[in-house]
């Protein structure tokens, strides 16, 4: 049996809203806000780190040094990615509350997963009250 382009459709939006919302759950959980706010911050930590490299005469603080100005630089490289974050968070904003319908997503469980509350305020997204189910009802006092 065929599907109809209205389901079609359908499945394309879905595919297109998945993809808005790995790649920001991607940048998220890959520190790209922060690290972007960073760059400029570790440029000037490795020309300082650098200058240290040079005057110093110990061989073993010397190693040490390098290795660290080669993590730096591995750092600097991951915060420099060609991501542009705020489209990417747009996205996300735009389908993030047919999503979490869809999918049965909670406040909660964006938050756990790195999402700040300000960008799910800006969704749309609300922050519930968890009713515990299991909680027996308080015992009825007789005065």
């Amino acid at each position: 049996m065929p599907i109809s382009e209205q389901h079609r459709a359908a499945l394309a939006k879905g595919r297109r809203d998945s993809t808005k919302v790995r790649r920001y759950l991607k940048a998220v959980s890959n520190g790209v806000a922060k690290s972007n706010g960073q760059a400029q911050l570790l440029e000037n930590k490795l020309e300082r780190l650098g200058e240290t490299i040079k005057t110093e005469t110990d061989p073993l603080a010397k190693v040490q040094l390098v290795q660290k100005r080669i993590n730096l630089e591995g750092k600097l490289n991951g915060s420099k990615m060609p991501l542009d974050f705020k489209a990417v968070e747009a996205d996300f904003i735009q389908v993030a509350v047919s999503y979490s319908r869809r999918h049965q997503i909670s406040y909660s469980a964006w938050r756990e997963v790195g999402v700040p509350a300000k960008i799910l305020q800006e969704a749309g997204i609300r922050r519930t009250r968890r009713v515990n189910k299991a909680r027996p009802a308080s015992p009825i006092r007789s005065g």
